[in-house]
């Protein structure tokens, strides 16, 4: 089984690849940006996917406004040319507008909420030939109805191993802040305590917040 896993341009990217990369698990991820190189980076998906349409689960990042613009017609036209692929989306959208997005000619599944054992346990259902939409925290569009498996208690992200930053190429991610001339964001918490009414996240996490284990921190920045 191969993965693919696409960001639409200006999505974050998720730092979670090394527990799928086990078990005979390939994953490509392919990094994108705006500009030229949203074109080239939008060929290299397609060629992967084309490789092997059928053993290919292709999974997206979106979140609301140009990222949603940009991988709707994407992934439906991903799907038109290679029907045997299997599209998954995932993110603050899908997982606020599951219904919506599942429907969508698209799409395949949504994941909802976090997605790092929900993708395992997808991938080990696809190998297997079992029914996808038993697995907790995935949606999708069955027999003319949406379906809906039990949600998954979100966890604590330190929990699904280190990040993978040797995958990619970091220093595409190296930014100029008030904190120095070359930093990086690293996520060390899932969730927020607050509940304002603009954000996703409150609708994701409904006010909960899991940090990481300050030693686990600690071990990523140094």
């Amino acid at each position: 089984m191969k993965v693919l896993y696409h960001h639409p341009a200006g999505a974050q990217l998720r730092r979670r690849f090394a527990e799928l990369a086990t078990d005979g698990i390939t994953v490509t991820v392919v990094e994108e940006a705006w500009g030229p190189a949203l074109d080239a980076a939008l060929a290299e998906a397609e060629a992967a996917v084309a490789r092997d349409p059928a053993g290919t689960v292709l999974l997206v990042t979106v979140m609301p406004g140009p990222q949603l613009r940009e991988a709707t017609p994407w992934c439906r036209a991903m799907k038109a040319r290679y029907p045997r692929v299997t599209v998954v989306w995932g993110g603050y959208f899908p997982s606020v507008y599951p219904e919506s997005v599942a429907r969508d000619r698209g799409v395949d599944f949504v994941v909802i909420n976090q997605g790092e054992g929900t993708l395992r346990e997808l991938i080990g259902a696809l190998e297997q030939g079992q029914d996808p939409l038993t697995v907790p925290g995935l949606a999708g569009w069955s027999d003319g109805a949406f379906v809906a498996a039990p949600a998954r208690p979100m966890a604590v992200s330190s929990g699904f191993g280190p990040a993978a930053y040797h995958r990619l190429d970091m220093e595409r991610y190296a930014a100029r802040t008030f904190l120095g001339k070359r930093t990086f964001n690293h996520h060390s918490s899932v969730g927020c305590p607050y509940v304002c009414n603009f954000c996703a996240v409150t609708s994701v996490a409904g006010g909960r917040w899991l940090a990481d284990p300050a030693s686990e921190v600690v071990s990523v920045v140094t």
